[in-house]
C-alpha cells in the first residue's frame, strides 16, 4: 500500500475527494478510517462486555475487547467488493499525479490496457467526467495543499472556498438543481464545462481572500 507522510495527501484520499467513492466496510478499515469492523449483530454484546469490564479502561483493554469482537465477527460480515485494496496499485498509479488532467489521461490508458483494474478505471472516469470542473480542480488544490497546513488555517481557506462556491449561478446551484431536484433529467450543465477550461487564475479566485471584516474568525476558540 502507499500512505502518505506528514505534509502530503494519499492517493487514496484524492480518489476519495474527487469521486465521492462510497466506501465499505474493508474500504474504511484498509484506509484506516475504522478500526474495527464489528457485525451490527454483536454491537450490543459489545456495549455491554465494555460496560462491564473493570476500570480502569486503558487503551490496551479496550483494543484486546474490540479485536476479540472483530474476530468473531468475521463470518457474519457482508460479502461486499471492497473497491481500495482491489485496486490499490491502479489509485496510486492515477491519483498520485499532479493535475486534473493527468489523473484522468491516467484513468483513460487504465482503462484501455485490459488489466483487472480497467473496468474500475472506466467507471471512475466516468463518475468524475459528470461532476463539476471546477469544484473537482478547486478540490485537488485543497487536498494538496490543505494536508500540511494547520487546521485553523485550513478552516479559514475552506471558508473563504465555501463563499465563493455559493456566489449566485456558481455550480454549486447548478449541481443541487441537477442532481436533487430533476434527478438527472436533464443533468447538471457546468461552467466551464471542460476540464482544460478551467484555468489556474480561475481556482486561484476561490483562495483569494475576502474583506476583512468577512474572514473567518477563530479568534474566540483558540486558546
Amino acid at each position: 500500500g502507499e500512505v502518505a507522510s506528514s505534509g502530503e495527501a494519499s492517493p487514496i484520499g484524492v480518489y476519495l475527494g474527487l469521486t465521492g467513492t462510497r466506501l465499505k466496510w474493508e474500504d474504511l478499515v484498509y484506509a484506516g478510517l475504522a478500526t474495527h469492523a464489528v457485525a451490527s449483530n454483536k454491537l450490543q454484546d459489545m456495549a455491554a462486555a465494555l460496560a462491564a469490564t473493570p476500570g480502569p479502561h486503558d487503551k490496551a483493554t479496550v483494543q484486546a475487547l474490540l479485536d476479540e469482537f472483530a474476530a468473531s465477527s468475521a463470518a457474519d460480515m457482508p460479502a461486499e467488493p471492497a473497491a481500495i485494496p482491489e485496486h490499490l496499485e491502479a489509485i496510486n498509479k492515477c491519483f498520485s499525479l499532479g493535475t486534473l488532467e493527468e489523473i484522468l489521461e491516467a484513468l483513460a490508458a487504465e482503462a484501455g490496457g485490459g488489466g483487472k483494474s480497467a473496468e474500475w478505471a472506466n467507471k471512475t472516469a466516468s463518475i468524475m467526467g459528470k461532476m463539476s470542473p471546477t469544484s473537482m480542480k478547486v478540490t485537488l488544490r485543497m487536498l494538496r495543499e490543505h494536508a500540511s497546513m494547520p487546521l485553523d488555517e485550513v478552516l479559514k481557506v475552506e471558508y473563504r472556498v465555501a463563499q465563493r462556491c455559493m456566489r449566485p449561478g456558481s455550480d454549486f446551484y447548478e449541481g443541487i438543481r441537477g442532481v436533487l431536484v430533476d434527478r438527472g433529467d436533464p443533468p447538471a450543465s457546468w461552467a466551464p464545462a471542460a476540464v482544460e477550461e478551467v484555468s489556474d487564475s480561475m481556482v486561484q479566485e476561490f483562495f483569494e481572500p475576502l474583506q476583512p471584516n468577512c474572514e473567518l474568525d477563530l479568534s474566540p476558540f483558540i486558546k
